[in-house]
């Protein structure tokens, strides 16, 4: 097991409020990495949030919580049914239609200026890497 002392992606936007786009495009980097390896082994996380995003001393990602994750999903193969937490849910699991490893939405809510906004990113098969490869 590994000790895990940056606590939380959600504590740390709870620290910070907002992240800078470096920083955000550096976890998000990893956490598609991180989803690309598990869906090459057939596992569909089903409730990625920032609390279930964890940080290693040097600011690595770790993705944990894997209580409501699918297993032998590989290619075209579909799931259904509600699972993870409804505010991070896609729409596609709210309405139960089936999906794949290729639906993984990542939202993160924020107030600004009163105002609730909504930031939602989607990973797709062809999602670029600027350039970057992940290690596997």
């Amino acid at each position: 097991m590994e000790y895990l002392s940056g606590g939380s992606l959600k504590q740390e936007l709870d620290r910070h409020g907002k992240l800078d786009m470096e920083r955000v495009l550096f976890y998000s980097a990893e956490m598609i990495c991180g989803l690309q390896f598990l869906h090459s082994k057939g596992i569909i996380h089903r409730d990625i949030k920032p609390h279930n995003i964890l940080l290693d001393q040097e600011g690595h990602t770790k993705i944990s919580d894997f209580g409501l994750a699918e297993q032998n999903i590989f290619a075209d193969d579909t799931i259904t049914g509600l699972a993870g937490t409804t505010g991070y849910m896609a729409p596609e699991i709210h309405q139960e239609k089936p999906y794949n490893a290729a639906l993984v939405v990542i939202r993160h809510h924020h107030r600004r200026n009163g105002h609730r906004e909504n930031f939602t990113f989607r990973q797709t098969d062809g999602l670029p890497h600027r350039g970057r490869s992940c290690k596997t």
